[in-house]
């Protein structure tokens, strides 16, 4: 079996760790071998290790580090990889000149805008390695080719590879005992988020559209499943607190994403600034959950622009969408049958594992034919 190492500079738990070890599991299963790299002992390593699936501890914090390059190499030379498949651009870079010097190829993976916003003095630098003519880039949506042709890579060298989910684990259903545990009660509307706390993820705005909606609509319920610094998660309760809505919305902190989780909900919502392609989004979508948003990018690839969900420009549209959707089961239930169409039809886990096999294969054999030459 040919040996991939799959390598990352986070460690979870998020949508892109998640990625990062389904598709571990599911390429090992198509025939390639896996070792993997890890910045510490953390979420990410727990789960491969249940996994069974063999983890390496490098640390990689700070700038440049050699230590962290010679120890890939190491890795690699040890284990004879023949294809790295990294991501998120710390991981990218590094994996890049690791590959260069073992000449294997590498496939570096790029899940959203966090990963290139920033200009830094030695961003031309980072593109020149990543153009490396063994490497090929991937975004995981449509949306953000444009944004990565703007940073500096030209668009023949990026190929997409959408995220996909379970879909035949992710279906619909109820889930009464999770509305119970949460203490939602007879005639109130359950709205609910998925996703770390973070300044991308813009919660403030969610609090702001709930504030508003309440207003118009008191029978909502909130919750927000994700997990944040101790510091972001008290200003986001006291900001709650301070808008009369601390017997509204919870703060689950880490839970275990789930369809059941989903299932509660009525409406699954987001007020992220940004998003490459959220697989919570797809996920409460073959459950048949109506989803509004923030007009961010994925949001709109994935909801093709409304038609199967409601987008919302600011936080008084993300109000309005959330209290029409609680007056009108009939649209929500149109809606989430949209959702789920759409996800089943170009979202399923098994066409993007197809893609990435088809892409080793390629990759290994092309590289086999030059190392005999």
């Amino acid at each position: 079996m040919p040996k991939v190492l799959h390598a990352i500079d986070t460690g979870g738990p998020g949508g892109a760790e998640n990625l990062f070890v389904q598709l571990v599991e599911s390429l090992t299963a198509k025939g390639y071998d896996a070792v993997t790299s890890v910045p510490y002992e953390g979420w990410l390593h727990g789960k491969l290790r249940e996994k069974r699936v063999p983890v390496h501890v490098i640390p990689s914090k700070g700038g440049f580090s050699l230590g962290y390059l010679r120890a890939l190499l190491a890795l690699i030379r040890a284990e004879r990889v023949e294809l790295i498949h990294s991501h998120l651009l710390g991981s990218n870079v590094y994996c890049s000149l690791a590959g260069r010097i073992a000449r294997i190829p590498v496939i570096g993976v790029f899940h959203g805008l966090p990963d290139i916003s920033g200009q830094n003095s030695i961003a031309w630098l980072k593109r020149r390695i990543l153009l490396m003519r063994h490497n090929t880039i991937v975004s995981v949506s449509d949306n953000l080719v444009d944004p990565l042709c703007g940073w500096g890579i030209p668009r023949d060298r990026v190929s997409v590879i959408r995220n996909g989910i379970d879909i035949a684990r992710y279906v619909p259903g109820s889930a009464p005992h999770i509305r119970r545990e949460f203490g939602v009660g007879e005639g109130e509307t359950l709205i609910g988020a998925v996703g770390n706390i973070r300044k991308a993820k813009r919660y403030e705005w969610l609090i702001d559209a709930a504030a508003l909606a309440v207003l118009r609509q008191p029978n909502l319920r909130f919750v927000i499943a994700g997990q944040g610094s101790p510091e972001a998660l008290t200003a986001l309760r006291d900001e709650v607190a301070r808008r009369g809505l601390s017997e509204r919305m919870r703060f689950l902190g880490f839970y275990p994403s789930s369809p059941d989780l989903l299932r509660a909900f009525d409406i699954f919502v987001s007020s992220s600034v940004t998003e490459g392609l959220p697989l919570s989004f797809l996920e409460a979508m073959a459950c048949g959950i109506p989803v509004a948003a923030t007009t961010n990018g994925g949001s709109e690839e994935v909801l093709q622009g409304g038609t199967c969900g409601r987008l919302a420009g600011d936080v008084e549209g993300l109000a309005t969408a959330l209290v029409e959707l609680s007056l009108d089961p009939a649209e929500r239930a149109r809606l989430g049958a949209l959702g789920r169409e759409r996800a089943v039809r170009d979202f399923d886990w098994n066409a993007t594992v197809d893609s990435y096999a088809a892409l080793y294969a390629r990759l290994i054999q092309r590289s086999r034919k030059h190392a005999h030459r």
